[in-house]
């Protein structure tokens, strides 16, 4: 009977396993985890959740447990309902809370998951929430009996009355009903690295227990750090892993200076590999995961949090979002964006991965954004108050629907548009910048709903230029301005200027006249500076705010030309029809001696293939292994038993009706044939035709001398040019003889033993029978054939280099390699007109151009900005003019 009454909120129990005793640590080079569960998707959340607050317990107090500190509030009214029933202490809990610092994330270990479900299904069947029920062992005994050895120390949490996962959660967390916080003390204590954790569903209306018995168990023991973390679709967009968004089957490989591991998603989403500590690329592709995905994670003595979402490039790094590259550059000219989608720093074209695309017209403002949340970067433009966004990321105009672009009114004429995330929740926001005062679009809509629920901030002078990056890595973009070569960066984050003295920053870097840009060129994910000045990118690569010299860490690079307007962004590679890397093995197409060779050759583009290799085996049948991505495939070869001729026969000379009989031994293959006949009166002749040699044995009923034996015939064969030719070309593997007795010093025509794969054809069908090859191959080409000529049908290497057909009105400028420095753009004749660039967005802009957009109701401030940027900045900075950079450059 399902229960509809709210009961009585429940106490939870915990208990810390350090009394225990210490056992052994074990040799981190010999323990290694071998998972042999599948935890549930509420199993799952319940570990994420757990690992997020470890890595960022101030963070998820703020964005996830609490809607409000002050009331304290939950999303959730049962929780709010406990915590009134228990009377949390507002004040006492958030001052433990503010205590906690940031430690590594547990990892799965099966044995205490099974200790954990063992403990639930005791308490289920006691009707009673305890660490030890009436029958059951203690805690130390259970999780040594459910297979966990080598611990230090262990703990546990329980709760059997739980309403969810997140009641649950919090319940340990607030550590309602308690009066020491000893749930949350074992969450959070960095001496754990692995747990347990199972939920079990009770609904069965004669116990008290349940809905859901929750048990935790934690434990210590000394192993490799392991790489813990959830791969998934973020299907309602809220940038965190939640139940039912998991996807199975996932192929994660780790590559690193200590090897290849690889290992699959569970069904929920979960994965954990154990390395040694280094440094690795983490590839993850297959299953229902959309494209393929790496990033470079370093593991020290700890565990660290690695997730990916489907469909998005890099990933996240305990939590932290990481990318595969660093941000790179692109240029618009005439409302065309080029971009350095390679990161070369140069002009490459599109069918060496560089992209672009046509966008807006010539007199719109470029903007750029995440605005999807996929990692890359889209374009739109900013024309009279309206944003046009390719949504989509394909480039180009597609209209305004589901899955494709979108228009927003978001400010008036005259204003300057910035874009940046503005909450941290991985997906760019728009705003605008009026007489100084920043409209930020803080909940993402693209509309503006005041300054309660959007931002309004005073910060700067109206003739400054606004700029946007994170200046202090929190995943937020902070504000700053440019003025005169000076820049003045919100580096507390508090979007208000609070000079030196407030947290905040001012340095001089490049001239007045200068363009200033912002991007991640060092890929240490705090947002570096930068300026442009005819046609050349001037990057503050190593950080330090200052032009030090490309011989002190920065770069110059030379990219577009002089009238091209800079855009930074991490650039999605060009779309193309992938060409697919194939293997063809080339061979012999019949049965033949030994020695056989095959070649595997490559063809299409550089990528990471599947790569097959050849070797030998004496006297075996042939065999195929898989080792990371390489398939050897074992040729059985036979070195010791070649097709043999004999040749028996009188050992003396004898006259008439002399007879010599010719014996093969070995198995059967392309020997060469040796055919006697007889002549009279003439002595022995030898002669060759085709593959056969023919051995005339002279004889004379008269008594003249003439070649009667084996040995001489065998002599006869050696003294005759073409027929020694033949034989060594045939027996070249092993003798120089050619005729007698002994296997090894005549003819070969084959393997003696056992199947073997011998032609090209044989060698695709034992890679297509073994099941690891053949599934190998499956996850890299998603085809059926695994051996062939076709590309298609084989082993696909990446991205292919094809080019795009040519864009609708639209001709391919003769300009087009921006790694040249143009001295005159204006002077090349292949520009396109104003009007080509103007059609892809014409009819769409048609009801804006035909009148005036209304203006958006956007409040004007005065002009009071407390605590403006002092106008001279050399008071600042110690006299650090902005011409230096001008003489250094």
């Amino acid at each position: 009977m399902a229960r509809l009454n709210r009961r009585t909120p429940q106490s939870r129990s915990s208990l810390k396993g350090g009394d225990f005793g210490f056992r052994s640590t074990v040799d981190p080079l010999e323990e290694r985890v071998l998972l042999t569960f599948d935890p549930t998707s509420t199993e799952q959340l319940m570990l994420y959740d757990t690992n997020r607050v470890r890595i960022d317990p101030q963070g998820e107090l703020n964005n996830y447990l609490f809607t409000s500190l002050s009331p304290l509030t939950s999303p959730d009214s049962n929780v709010n309902f406990a915590m009134g029933y228990f009377s949390v202490n507002t004040t006492q809990f958030l001052n433990e809370w503010s205590a906690l610092v940031s430690t590594a994330p547990l990892a799965w270990n099966s044995s205490l998951y099974n200790a954990a479900a063992g403990h639930n299904a005791a308490m289920i069947a006691a009707d009673q929430q305890s660490h030890q029920v009436s029958g059951e062992p203690a805690l130390d005994t259970r999780i040594i009996n459910a297979g966990y050895t080598g611990w230090t120390t262990a703990a546990e949490n329980v709760y059997a009355y739980a309403y969810s996962e997140f009641y649950g959660h919090s319940g340990f967390l607030i550590d309602w009903g308690n009066a020491t916080p000893g749930h949350r003390d074992n969450i959070m204590d960095s001496s754990f690295n692995e747990v347990g954790i199972s939920i079990t569903p009770e609904s069965n209306g004669a116990t008290q227990v349940g809905p859901l018995v929750i048990t935790q168990d934690f434990g210590a023991r000394s192993i490799w750090p392991q790489m813990v973390g959830v791969i998934y679709n973020d299907i309602n967009g809220n940038s965190r892993y939640d139940s039912g968004e998991g996807l199975s089957n996932v192929n994660i490989t780790i590559t690193g200076a200590n090897g290849t591991f690889t290992t699959t998603s569970m069904t929920a989403g979960g994965w954990q590999k154990d390395v040694p500590a280094g440094t690795y690329k983490v590839v993850v592709s297959g299953g229902s995961f959309s494209g393929s995905t790496e990033m470079t994670v370093t593991l020290t003595s700890s565990n660290k949090q690695v997730d990916f979402v489907s469909g998005s490039v890099g990933g996240y790094v305990n939590f932290i979002r990481k990318y595969p590259s660093p941000e790179t550059l692109g240029v618009v000219r005439s409302s065309t964006f080029y971009f350095d989608a390679n990161n070369s720093r140069t002009w490459d074209g599109t069918s060496a991965g560089d992209a672009k695309g046509i966008f807006g017209n010539p007199s719109d403002i470029p903007i750029s954004g995440d605005f999807n949340g996929d990692g890359y970067d889209e374009i739109g433009v900013f024309r009279n108050g309206y944003w046009y966004i390719d949504m989509n990321g394909d480039r180009a105009w597609s209209g305004v629907g589901s899955g494709l672009d979108v228009i927003y009114n978001f400010g008036i004429a005259g204003d300057k548009p910035v874009v940046g995330d503005w909450n941290g929740d991985g997906f760019d926001s728009i705003g605008v910048v009026r007489n100084a005062n920043w409209y930020l679009d803080l909940n993402g809509n693209g509309v503006w709903n005041g300054a309660v629920t959007d931002g309004l901030y005073s910060f700067g002078a109206v003739s400054d230029t606004p700029i946007v990056g994170d200046w202090n890595g929190d995943r937020i973009d902070d504000i700053g301005v440019v003025r005169s070569g000076y820049w003045y960066l919100d580096l507390s984050g508090n979007r208000i200027w609070g000079g030196l003295a407030g947290g905040d920053t001012v340095f001089s870097y490049g001239n007045p006249t200068d363009t200033p840009i912002v991007g991640d060129w060092n890929y240490d994910r705090i947002d570096d500076v930068g300026i442009v000045r005819n046609g050349l990118f001037y990057l503050d690569q190593n950080g330090n705010r200052s032009w030090s010299g490309v011989a002190g860490g920065d770069a110059i690079v030379s990219f577009g030309a002089t009238t091209d307007r800079p855009l930074i962004g991490r650039w999605k590679p060009e779309a193309v029809s992938p060409t697919y890397a194939s293997f063809t093995a080339t061979g012999p197409t019949t049965n033949t001696s030994d020695d056989v060779t095959f070649q595997a050759t490559h063809a299409g583009v550089d990528g990471n293939y599947v790569s097959v290799a050849f070797t030998e085996s004496t006297n075996a049948t042939t065999s195929v292994s898989v080792t990371g991505n390489a398939i050897t495939v074992r040729l059985a070869v036979d070195t010791g038993a070649y097709a043999g001729l004999t040749l028996t026969g009188p050992t003396t000379n004898t006259f008439d009706n002399l007879v010599f009989t010719a014996a093969s031994t070995g198995v059967s293959g392309n020997n060469i044939a040796v055919v006697l006949t007889t002549a009279t009166n003439s002595t022995t002749a030898v002669s060759v035709s085709g593959s056969t040699i023919t051995v005339a044995v002279g004889y004379d009923t008269s008594g003249s001398t003439f070649v009667g034996t084996a040995s001489e015939a065998a002599a006869a064969i050696s003294t005759d040019t073409a027929a020694a030719a033949l034989v060594s070309v045939v027996a070249a593997d092993s003798g120089t003889g050619v005729l007698g007795t002994s296997a090894t010093t005549h003819l070969s025509g084959g393997w003696d033993s056992g199947a073997v794969v011998v032609t090209a054809s044989a060698v695709a069908a034992a890679i297509s029978a073994n099941t690891a090859a053949a599934s190998l191959v499956t996850a890299f080409s998603g085809g059926t054939s695994v051996v062939g000529t076709f590309a298609a049908q084989f082993l696909s290497g990446g991205s292919g280099v094809a080019s795009l057909p040519p864009l609708t009105n639209y001709s391919s400028p003769a300009y087009i390699d921006l790694g040249i420095s143009h001295s005159n753009p204006d002077s090349n004749t292949s520009e396109p007109s104003a009007s080509q660039f103007a059609v892809p967005l014409a009819p769409l802009f048609e009801r804006i151009n035909s009148g005036t957009p209304t203006e958006q109701a956007l409040p004007v401030l005065e002009e009071d900005r407390m605590n403006e940027p002092e106008a001279d900045a050399n008071e600042l900075y110690d006299g650090i003019f902005a011409s230096e950079l001008g003489n250094l450059l």
